[in-house]
């Protein structure tokens, strides 16, 4: 049976020596990790790395993983499932809930990788520190890149820690000079808290990474916490068919707005202090704001 592990309380990496992998039913599966990534607080942003295991379907990927977070029941842990296919035209992902062995679909969509059609918003907001390229705790030898391909043959994850702006560009250069070329990354700040990573285009043009089919590529606990923060104000009051925008202190932004399974329903570009939404039904929401210097994701709930 799969080993506990110490819950953390500051960023960490938990490597192979803690016995993670030892249920013989997952031989079949090539390329098993030889370690579960976990970082954040023990409350709050931990999440586990899977990325190198290659599966079959969802429900392959699903009873993986209640055996992997059966110790960690009591964490109740929310997940991101990316399926990648590299032949693909569409790249599919899917949201899930945690809790007590039960899986729930919280939501799904696909990207188009030639337009970016259909892209489903909260997975790119909160899919944060683990990206589709193998790579390990150190950047690759940017001197060396056809050894450093050798190391992501498409079946890993970029691991990223919390890190300053220089790191990221020097990830970004060091893929630019040789045969590999990746994707561009950009900060994004949660909760005002450290900045962290996440994609800003899934797929390099050219699309020279050798993706292995059907690759799950995280775990993350957490993925909507962000959403409702009170200090933040990332909950957006909803009265009498109106959406309220008077205490966000920005004057005029586009928005987009999503069901929440992904869908769009409206956008625009706004100035005023309300936006009239009476026409959509009871349930929650999600709208993404942008003006030139921000971009931030809030939910609502329309119960009337």
């Amino acid at each position: 049976m799969v080993n506990s592990l110490p819950l953390i309380s500051q960023p960490s990496f938990l490597r192979s020596d803690y016995g993670i992998i030892t249920d013989t039913r997952f031989d079949q599966f090539d390329a098993i990790p030889d370690s579960i990534v976990s970082s954040g607080s023990a409350g709050t942003n931990v999440y586990w790395d899977f990325s190198a295991v290659k599966f079959q379907n969802t429900f392959q990927i699903l009873q993986y993983l209640k055996v992997q977070l059966s110790p960690f029941n009591e964490i109740k842990a929310d997940f991101v499932l990316e399926l990648i296919d590299s032949l693909a035209k569409t790249q599919e992902y899917e949201a899930y809930s945690f809790t007590d062995s039960t899986f729930t679909l919280l939501g799904s969509g696909y990207i188009d990788k030639n337009n970016n059609k259909n892209y489903f918003p909260l997975i790119k907001q909160a899919t944060l520190l683990t990206f589709p390229m193998a790579f390990g705790d150190t950047l690759f030898d940017k001197n060396d890149i056809k050894s450093s391909k050798k190391v992501y043959d498409g079946f890993g994850t970029l691991r990223m820690r919390y890190g300053t702006i220089d790191s990221v560009k020097r990830i970004t250069e060091t893929y630019k000079q040789g045969e590999i070329t990746i994707v561009e990354y950009t900060w994004y700040d949660v909760n005002n808290a450290s900045p962290v990573l996440i994609i800003t285009d899934e797929f390099a043009p050219n699309n020279t990474i050798p993706f292995r089919q059907n690759m799950i590529m995280r775990v993350k606990k957490g993925k909507f916490t962000y959403l409702k923060d009170q200090k933040t104000q990332r909950t957006l009051l909803c009265k009498n068919g109106f959406l309220s925008f008077d205490y966000i202190n920005i004057p005029s932004f586009d928005f987009t707005l999503y069901s929440i399974d992904g869908k769009c329903l409206m956008s625009g570009s706004h100035s005023q202090p309300v936006l009239d939404i009476s026409h959509l039904t009871m349930g929650v929401y999600y709208i993404i704001l942008k003006n030139q210097h921000t971009s931030d994701i809030y939910t609502f709930t329309k119960d009337y």
